[in-house]
């Protein structure tokens, strides 16, 4: 299925929404305070159930330290301290992998689960870092399954066309591109096609576009590089689909920041 990349008018819908001074870190910044509903939607966290061991990301990079392999083996020693994103053989060896919720790991680390989550609230009940079978706490977009109930939602809500915008170079894909001045672009997905198909697919690949939305503008949903969860602002209609998918979520307000709240500011 062919895909036509083209340049975003910024001077429209959604793209005036934007405070570009980003004057704070709530919401409202970036997709607007406009809507009458928004969710907070947390990508999905995975268990490998193969890995039955308690090794923490400490222990392993002191494993690695130890006896790195390789030169990359060495750049992983830090990196694996904040965790892991989602598994790359998820999509096909799904059977190995138990979904977990952010609200089962929250609350079973005596804390609230409320709209400021965030990994770092989490890994502090960790001590400082995340059992080495857990996957997905830093990923960001969408994965393979998410797609697909993302499609289906979309599909339930009956949209006609749905406009798909990519930041490649505030994603860390500018390689996607030619050029800076090719960095943002945008493509359209039609009624009759499939989007489970198409997002995460086309450029930058593999990657969830930074904003999606309907020519109706009954809803947006915004997407960051370095962020494991996503926003929505929507009309009632679309609550009503976001209600009714697995997708894991808290209705938020427009003032819910987007940044990571530190564990001393959040609270029990």
């Amino acid at each position: 299925m062919k895909i036509t990349l083209t340049k975003p008018d910024k001077s429209k819908w959604p793209f005036t929404l934007i405070n570009k001074q980003r004057e704070s870190t709530s919401i409202s910044e970036i997709i607007g305070n406009d809507f009458d509903f928004y969710f907070k939607i947390f990508h999905s966290v995975y268990l490998d159930k193969n890995d039955l061991g308690n090794l923490s990301h400490h222990e392993l990079n002191k494993l690695y330290q130890d006896s790195p392999k390789t030169a990359f083996d060495q750049l992983l020693v830090g990196a694996t301290l904040m965790g892991q994103g989602v598994p790359e053989d998820l999509c096909i060896n799904h059977h190995f992998y138990q979904r977990v919720l952010w609200r089962e790991l929250f609350e079973g680390k005596g804390l609230i689960f409320k709209a400021e989550a965030n990994p770092d609230v989490l890994r502090s009940k960790f001590n400082g870092s995340f059992p080495s079978n857990l996957y997905g706490l830093v990923n960001y977009g969408f994965d393979c399954f998410e797609i697909k109930e993302l499609s289906k939602l979309l599909v339930d809500y009956g949209y006609e066309n749905l406009i798909c915008y990519y930041d490649f170079l505030s994603s860390g894909l500018l390689g996607e591109v030619n050029n800076v001045e090719d960095a943002e672009q945008q493509f359209t997905i039609k009624s009759n096609d499939s989007p489970s198909l198409i997002i995460g697919k086309q450029p930058p690949y593999g990657s969830t576009p930074n904003y999606i939305w309907t020519e109706d503008k009954s809803f947006l949903i915004w997407s960051d590089y370095d962020l494991p969860y996503s926003f929505i602002g929507c009309n009632d209609y679309f609550r009503s689909v976001v209600y009714k998918s697995t997708l894991e979520y808290l209705e938020v307000s427009p003032a819910t920041t987007y940044a990571f709240l530190a564990p001393d500011a959040y609270g029990a």
